[in-house]
């Protein structure tokens, strides 16, 4: 009986795990005002379930150094070359957990986290192309993940950077109260599904076990 407690609270931390929101625009790919280069639009209100204001916009198509975190979709602010924050606003208040970054050198962002219209905290600063590499072909942007830093609930967040439109944003995430934060790697689940199955096995073998002893002494 214990195994199998044990594996039902397995089974019910890979669930919770797996119920972060990660917002990937994916789903956009193709869509909006499109060329031979590949597609552009607003993002809609209601996408990911966030109210994005008319203030995103988003491409599908390469461009250095605006690399996306995954797939080929990410977002940038239309409010090109200005100082200040860009807000979006979360349909229902959720826990945020974080970002994906890329951009051009020496461009700084961080967040504003709101309640009910009042700042309740305030992420660290990253520099967006801090994960530049070089290699035999030139430099490549690598996204870097900006984490909010803050395990409350709040309904608005406000990327702040002082030269907005020279940064890209990807794989915005997201949570519930009562549910996991940090949405595992796959490595992390495999390993997870892996003492499953062995705490699976393992009760079997002991079943089995009991079967044959009491098969033996009949």
């Amino acid at each position: 009986m214990k195994v199998f407690i044990c594996a039902a609270l397995l089974l019910g931390s890979l669930t919770m795990m797996a119920q972060a929101d990660v917002v990937t625009f994916e789903s956009l790919a193709g869509q909006g005002d499109c060329d031979q280069n590949g597609c552009v639009g607003y993002v809609p209100d209601g996408y990911g379930g966030i109210s994005w204001g008319g203030l995103w916009e988003y491409f599908d198509f390469p461009q250095y150094p605006y690399t996306p975190e995954s797939g080929s979709v990410r977002v940038f602010t239309t409010a090109y070359g200005t100082y200040g924050e860009v807000p979006f606003f979360f349909v229902t208040p959720q826990v945020f957990d974080g970002a994906w970054f890329a951009g051009v050198p020496d461009e700084t962002v961080y967040f504003n986290l709101y309640d009910d219209g009042t700042l309740v905290f305030q992420s660290p600063s990253i520099d967006v192309s801090s994960g530049t590499v070089d290699t035999p072909d030139g430099p490549v942007v690598n996204p870097v993940f900006l984490a909010s830093g803050y395990s409350g609930q709040v309904d608005e967040v406000a990327v702040f950077s002082p030269a907005n439109g020279l940064y890209v944003m990807d794989d915005v995430t997201y949570h519930s109260n009562g549910v996991q934060a940090q949405v595992p790697e796959p490595a992390s689940l495999l390993l997870m599904g892996a003492g499953l199955l062995a705490v699976l096995s393992y009760a079997g073998w002991r079943r089995r076990r009991a079967a044959a002893m009491l098969t033996r002494r009949g």
